[in-house]
Protein backbone atom coordinates (compact mmCIF):
# COMPACT_ATOMS: atom_id res chain seq x y z
CA UNK A 1 0.00 0.00 0.00
CA UNK A 2 1.09 3.12 -0.92
CA UNK A 3 0.39 6.76 0.59
CA UNK A 4 -0.18 9.50 -1.63
CA UNK A 5 0.19 12.84 -0.62
CA UNK A 6 -2.47 15.10 -2.89
CA UNK A 7 -0.91 18.55 -2.20
CA UNK A 8 2.37 17.33 -1.60
CA UNK A 9 2.66 16.93 -5.30
CA UNK A 10 0.86 16.36 -8.09
CA UNK A 11 -1.38 13.48 -8.25
CA UNK A 12 -0.75 13.34 -12.14
CA UNK A 13 3.16 12.90 -11.07
CA UNK A 14 2.58 10.56 -8.60
CA UNK A 15 0.79 8.07 -11.12
CA UNK A 16 3.57 8.40 -13.56
CA UNK A 17 5.84 7.43 -11.61
CA UNK A 18 3.82 4.31 -10.07
CA UNK A 19 3.75 3.51 -14.24
CA UNK A 20 7.54 4.12 -14.38
CA UNK A 21 8.04 1.56 -10.99
CA UNK A 22 5.67 -0.62 -13.14
CA UNK A 23 7.10 -0.87 -16.68
CA UNK A 24 10.96 -0.16 -15.16
CA UNK A 25 13.42 -2.62 -15.04
CA UNK A 26 12.67 -4.02 -11.54
CA UNK A 27 8.80 -4.25 -12.07
CA UNK A 28 9.87 -5.89 -14.96
CA UNK A 29 11.66 -8.47 -13.13
CA UNK A 30 8.94 -8.37 -10.50
CA UNK A 31 6.68 -9.25 -13.00
CA UNK A 32 8.62 -11.91 -14.73
CA UNK A 33 9.23 -13.87 -11.14
CA UNK A 34 5.78 -13.66 -10.08
CA UNK A 35 4.95 -15.15 -13.76
CA UNK A 36 6.70 -17.99 -12.82
CA UNK A 37 5.28 -18.71 -9.42
CA UNK A 38 2.03 -18.87 -11.26
CA UNK A 39 3.29 -21.12 -14.06
CA UNK A 40 4.70 -23.06 -10.62
CA UNK A 41 1.45 -23.14 -9.01
CA UNK A 42 -0.53 -23.99 -12.28
CA UNK A 43 2.14 -26.83 -13.14
CA UNK A 44 0.95 -28.24 -9.66
CA UNK A 45 -2.68 -28.03 -9.92
CA UNK A 46 -2.88 -28.92 -13.54
CA UNK A 47 -1.13 -32.65 -12.40
CA UNK A 48 -3.40 -32.67 -9.59
CA UNK A 49 -6.49 -32.51 -12.12
CA UNK A 50 -4.21 -35.21 -14.53
CA UNK A 51 -3.64 -37.17 -11.62
CA UNK A 52 -7.21 -37.50 -10.76
CA UNK A 53 -8.32 -38.25 -14.00
CA UNK A 54 -5.74 -40.91 -14.60
CA UNK A 55 -6.91 -42.36 -11.27
CA UNK A 56 -10.96 -41.95 -12.39
CA UNK A 57 -9.64 -43.51 -15.89
CA UNK A 58 -8.41 -46.79 -14.23
CA UNK A 59 -11.28 -46.92 -11.89
CA UNK A 60 -13.91 -47.13 -15.08
CA UNK A 61 -11.28 -49.48 -16.81
CA UNK A 62 -11.74 -52.13 -13.82
CA UNK A 63 -15.59 -51.15 -13.58
CA UNK A 64 -16.45 -52.45 -17.00
CA UNK A 65 -13.92 -55.47 -16.60
CA UNK A 66 -16.05 -56.67 -13.59
CA UNK A 67 -19.17 -56.11 -15.61
CA UNK A 68 -18.32 -57.82 -18.96
CA UNK A 69 -16.96 -60.53 -16.98
CA UNK A 70 -20.17 -61.67 -14.82
CA UNK A 71 -22.37 -64.12 -15.81
CA UNK A 72 -25.31 -62.66 -17.84
CA UNK A 73 -27.38 -64.76 -15.91
CA UNK A 74 -26.74 -62.97 -12.46
CA UNK A 75 -28.84 -60.33 -13.44
CA UNK A 76 -28.69 -58.60 -10.23
CA UNK A 77 -24.83 -58.48 -9.85
CA UNK A 78 -25.00 -57.58 -13.71
CA UNK A 79 -27.40 -54.72 -12.88
CA UNK A 80 -25.22 -53.25 -9.55
CA UNK A 81 -21.57 -53.57 -11.66
CA UNK A 82 -23.53 -51.57 -14.71
CA UNK A 83 -24.50 -48.89 -12.66
CA UNK A 84 -20.57 -48.99 -10.82
CA UNK A 85 -19.46 -48.46 -14.72
CA UNK A 86 -21.82 -45.81 -15.49
CA UNK A 87 -20.74 -43.83 -12.29
CA UNK A 88 -17.13 -44.44 -13.25
CA UNK A 89 -17.55 -42.80 -16.68
CA UNK A 90 -19.40 -40.09 -15.28
CA UNK A 91 -16.59 -39.05 -13.06
CA UNK A 92 -14.27 -39.28 -15.96
CA UNK A 93 -16.18 -36.96 -17.78
CA UNK A 94 -16.43 -34.87 -15.19
CA UNK A 95 -12.24 -35.12 -14.59
CA UNK A 96 -11.64 -34.52 -18.65
CA UNK A 97 -14.24 -31.26 -18.55
CA UNK A 98 -12.35 -29.53 -15.08
CA UNK A 99 -9.21 -30.15 -16.77
CA UNK A 100 -10.63 -28.50 -20.17
CA UNK A 101 -12.00 -25.69 -18.24
CA UNK A 102 -8.27 -24.94 -16.36
CA UNK A 103 -6.46 -25.63 -19.86
CA UNK A 104 -8.83 -22.56 -21.28
CA UNK A 105 -8.12 -20.39 -17.90
CA UNK A 106 -4.17 -20.23 -18.31
CA UNK A 107 -3.09 -16.58 -19.30
CA UNK A 108 -0.54 -16.91 -21.86
CA UNK A 109 2.62 -16.56 -20.85
CA UNK A 110 5.52 -14.12 -22.12
CA UNK A 111 7.99 -16.35 -25.00
CA UNK A 112 11.50 -15.60 -24.19
CA UNK A 113 11.92 -13.40 -26.93
CA UNK A 114 9.00 -11.42 -25.88
CA UNK A 115 10.85 -11.37 -22.25
CA UNK A 116 14.29 -9.93 -23.62
CA UNK A 117 12.49 -7.52 -25.61
CA UNK A 118 10.33 -6.40 -21.59
CA UNK A 119 13.79 -6.00 -20.32
CA UNK A 120 15.03 -3.25 -22.83
CA UNK A 121 11.91 -1.52 -22.55
CA UNK A 122 12.59 -1.58 -18.61
CA UNK A 123 16.30 -0.03 -19.33
CA UNK A 124 14.28 2.83 -21.71
CA UNK A 125 10.98 3.56 -20.27
CA UNK A 126 12.35 6.41 -18.50
CA UNK A 127 14.24 7.99 -21.18
CA UNK A 128 11.56 7.79 -23.41
CA UNK A 129 8.71 9.11 -21.10
CA UNK A 130 10.62 12.15 -20.12
CA UNK A 131 11.59 12.91 -23.59
CA UNK A 132 10.73 16.24 -25.73
CA UNK A 133 8.82 14.30 -28.24
CA UNK A 134 6.85 12.11 -26.29
CA UNK A 135 3.77 13.66 -26.18
CA UNK A 136 1.12 13.37 -24.28
CA UNK A 137 -0.84 11.16 -26.60
CA UNK A 138 1.73 8.85 -26.72
CA UNK A 139 1.69 8.86 -22.89
CA UNK A 140 -2.23 8.51 -22.54
CA UNK A 141 -2.22 5.08 -24.54
CA UNK A 142 0.66 3.70 -22.55
CA UNK A 143 -1.58 4.43 -19.45
CA UNK A 144 -4.66 3.26 -21.05
CA UNK A 145 -2.66 -0.23 -21.75
CA UNK A 146 -1.35 -0.48 -18.09
CA UNK A 147 -4.07 0.33 -16.58
CA UNK A 148 -7.45 -0.38 -16.82
CA UNK A 149 -9.62 1.76 -14.73
CA UNK A 150 -9.62 3.99 -11.12
CA UNK A 151 -12.16 3.98 -9.01
CA UNK A 152 -12.46 6.84 -6.41
CA UNK A 153 -14.06 6.76 -2.73
CA UNK A 154 -13.83 8.80 0.52
CA UNK A 155 -12.89 7.30 3.82
CA UNK A 156 -14.88 9.50 5.93
CA UNK A 157 -13.45 7.84 9.34
CA UNK A 158 -9.85 8.73 8.37
CA UNK A 159 -10.59 12.01 6.31
CA UNK A 160 -8.89 10.13 3.41
CA UNK A 161 -9.08 9.78 -0.46
CA UNK A 162 -8.79 6.33 -1.60
CA UNK A 163 -7.77 5.58 -5.18
CA UNK A 164 -8.18 1.88 -6.54
CA UNK A 165 -5.96 1.06 -9.39
CA UNK A 166 -6.71 -1.72 -11.33
CA UNK A 167 -4.15 -2.79 -13.79
CA UNK A 168 -4.59 -4.82 -16.81
CA UNK A 169 -3.31 -7.83 -15.58
CA UNK A 170 -5.44 -8.07 -12.70
CA UNK A 171 -3.22 -7.04 -9.57
CA UNK A 172 -4.66 -3.61 -7.28
CA UNK A 173 -3.29 -1.07 -6.13
CA UNK A 174 -4.46 0.86 -3.23
CA UNK A 175 -3.51 5.21 -3.45
CA UNK A 176 -4.76 7.12 -0.62
CA UNK A 177 -4.17 10.74 0.18
CA UNK A 178 -5.55 13.19 2.71
CA UNK A 179 -8.36 15.44 1.93
CA UNK A 180 -7.57 18.25 3.15
CA UNK A 181 -3.97 20.37 2.94
CA UNK A 182 -3.79 20.97 6.83
CA UNK A 183 -6.31 20.35 9.68
CA UNK A 184 -7.06 22.66 12.07
CA UNK A 185 -6.66 26.49 12.54
CA UNK A 186 -4.68 29.22 10.48
CA UNK A 187 -2.82 31.93 12.13
CA UNK A 188 -4.74 35.42 12.26
CA UNK A 189 -2.88 36.35 9.37
CA UNK A 190 -3.13 34.04 6.90
CA UNK A 191 -6.90 33.31 8.11
CA UNK A 192 -7.33 37.32 7.08
CA UNK A 193 -5.57 36.89 4.12
CA UNK A 194 -7.34 33.48 2.50
CA UNK A 195 -10.65 35.18 3.37
CA UNK A 196 -9.55 38.56 1.46
CA UNK A 197 -8.70 36.74 -1.31
CA UNK A 198 -11.94 34.47 -1.35
CA UNK A 199 -13.97 37.25 -0.82
CA UNK A 200 -13.36 38.82 -3.97
CA UNK A 201 -15.39 35.89 -5.69
CA UNK A 202 -17.51 34.15 -3.09
CA UNK A 203 -20.27 35.25 -0.74
CA UNK A 204 -19.69 34.60 3.21
CA UNK A 205 -21.65 30.97 2.50
CA UNK A 206 -19.58 29.68 -0.14
CA UNK A 207 -16.59 30.55 1.61
CA UNK A 208 -17.65 28.84 4.44
CA UNK A 209 -17.87 25.90 2.41
CA UNK A 210 -14.47 26.15 1.02
CA UNK A 211 -12.99 26.41 3.98
CA UNK A 212 -14.37 23.48 5.66
CA UNK A 213 -13.50 21.11 2.29
CA UNK A 214 -9.86 22.86 3.46
CA UNK A 215 -10.13 21.46 6.74
CA UNK A 216 -9.61 25.03 8.13
CA UNK A 217 -11.00 25.29 11.29
CA UNK A 218 -12.16 28.23 13.59
CA UNK A 219 -10.02 29.89 16.20
CA UNK A 220 -12.41 27.52 18.93
CA UNK A 221 -11.88 24.44 16.37
CA UNK A 222 -15.05 24.87 14.23
CA UNK A 223 -16.52 24.29 11.30
CA UNK A 224 -17.48 27.59 9.52
CA UNK A 225 -20.81 28.46 8.54
CA UNK A 226 -22.00 31.64 6.70
CA UNK A 227 -22.44 33.41 10.16
CA UNK A 228 -19.68 33.02 11.23
CA UNK A 229 -17.66 34.02 8.35
CA UNK A 230 -19.49 37.40 8.47
CA UNK A 231 -18.99 37.71 11.88
CA UNK A 232 -15.11 37.40 11.16
CA UNK A 233 -14.96 39.33 8.29
CA UNK A 234 -16.70 42.61 10.44
CA UNK A 235 -14.02 42.39 13.15
CA UNK A 236 -10.52 41.88 10.77
CA UNK A 237 -12.22 44.77 9.03
CA UNK A 238 -12.46 42.87 5.54
CA UNK A 239 -15.54 43.85 3.13
CA UNK A 240 -18.20 41.78 1.67
CA UNK A 241 -18.68 39.75 -2.03
CA UNK A 242 -19.94 42.58 -4.03
CA UNK A 243 -20.41 41.55 -7.51
CA UNK A 244 -20.49 44.97 -8.88
CA UNK A 245 -16.83 45.47 -8.37
CA UNK A 246 -16.40 41.81 -8.73
CA UNK A 247 -17.52 42.95 -12.37
CA UNK A 248 -15.49 45.90 -12.10
CA UNK A 249 -12.41 44.47 -11.53
CA UNK A 250 -12.80 41.56 -13.88
CA UNK A 251 -12.10 38.60 -11.03
CA UNK A 252 -13.34 35.53 -12.30
CA UNK A 253 -13.35 32.14 -10.56
CA UNK A 254 -12.14 29.02 -12.46
CA UNK A 255 -15.13 28.06 -13.43
CA UNK A 256 -16.20 31.51 -15.22
CA UNK A 257 -12.42 31.27 -16.54
CA UNK A 258 -12.62 28.20 -18.07
CA UNK A 259 -16.23 28.84 -19.58
CA UNK A 260 -14.28 31.96 -21.11
CA UNK A 261 -11.23 30.10 -22.85
CA UNK A 262 -13.52 27.36 -23.76
CA UNK A 263 -11.63 24.69 -22.11
CA UNK A 264 -12.37 22.25 -18.86
CA UNK A 265 -12.04 23.50 -15.19
CA UNK A 266 -8.85 20.87 -14.65
CA UNK A 267 -7.39 22.43 -18.15
CA UNK A 268 -7.55 25.70 -15.94
CA UNK A 269 -5.99 24.12 -12.81
CA UNK A 270 -3.51 23.10 -15.07
CA UNK A 271 -2.44 25.88 -16.43
CA UNK A 272 -2.18 27.75 -12.94
CA UNK A 273 0.17 24.96 -11.62
CA UNK A 274 2.10 25.23 -14.45
CA UNK A 275 2.83 28.93 -14.20
CA UNK A 276 1.39 30.02 -17.20
CA UNK A 277 -2.03 31.69 -16.01
CA UNK A 278 -1.39 34.10 -13.03
CA UNK A 279 -3.95 33.12 -10.26
CA UNK A 280 -4.57 34.27 -6.62
CA UNK A 281 -4.92 31.30 -4.57
CA UNK A 282 -4.20 31.72 -0.89
CA UNK A 283 -3.66 28.15 -0.19
CA UNK A 284 -3.74 24.72 -2.25
CA UNK A 285 -6.80 23.41 -2.21
CA UNK A 286 -8.46 26.61 -1.89
CA UNK A 287 -10.58 28.04 -4.72
CA UNK A 288 -8.74 30.83 -7.09
CA UNK A 289 -8.98 33.88 -8.03
CA UNK A 290 -8.28 34.75 -11.64
CA UNK A 291 -8.37 38.55 -13.68
CA UNK A 292 -10.23 38.47 -16.78
CA UNK A 293 -7.04 40.79 -18.44
CA UNK A 294 -4.81 37.90 -17.48
CA UNK A 295 -6.62 35.54 -20.46
CA UNK A 296 -5.25 37.50 -23.39
CA UNK A 297 -1.55 36.97 -22.21
CA UNK A 298 0.05 34.96 -25.31
CA UNK A 299 1.54 31.95 -23.31
CA UNK A 300 -2.18 31.78 -22.12
CA UNK A 301 -3.43 32.04 -26.02
CA UNK A 302 -1.07 29.59 -26.93
CA UNK A 303 -1.79 27.19 -24.29
CA UNK A 304 -5.37 26.83 -24.63
CA UNK A 305 -4.86 26.82 -28.62
CA UNK A 306 -2.67 23.95 -27.67
CA UNK A 307 -5.51 22.00 -25.78
CA UNK A 308 -7.91 22.68 -28.18
CA UNK A 309 -6.06 21.01 -30.71
CA UNK A 310 -6.05 17.78 -28.59
CA UNK A 311 -2.37 18.30 -26.32
CA UNK A 312 -3.52 17.04 -22.52
CA UNK A 313 -0.91 19.33 -20.96
CA UNK A 314 -0.21 23.19 -21.82
CA UNK A 315 3.20 23.30 -22.29
CA UNK A 316 5.13 26.29 -21.14
CA UNK A 317 8.36 27.70 -23.14
CA UNK A 318 10.57 28.14 -20.26
CA UNK A 319 11.95 24.40 -20.02
CA UNK A 320 12.83 25.14 -16.44
CA UNK A 321 8.98 25.74 -15.47
CA UNK A 322 7.20 22.23 -14.18
CA UNK A 323 5.59 20.13 -16.67
CA UNK A 324 2.18 18.41 -15.85
CA UNK A 325 1.73 14.89 -17.48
Amino acid sequence: MKCLNFYGADLETLLAEDILEVVGPAGVEAAQRAAERLTGQSQQQRQLLVDRVEASREAEARAAREYKQTDVTYTAVRQALGAEWEAALARVAEGESRLARFDQRQPALPTPSQQEQLAHLGEDVRRLWDHPRATGSLKQQLVRVLIKEIVADIDDARDEVILLVQWSGGHHTELRGPRTLRRGKLTLSDLKSVIETLRKVHADGAIASALNRGGIRTRSGQTWTRLRVERYRRRAGITGYDANLKKASSWLTQSETATRLGISPMSVHRLVRSGILPAEQPQRGLPMVITATDLSLPEVQRAVMSLKAGHIRPLPDDPSQLKLF
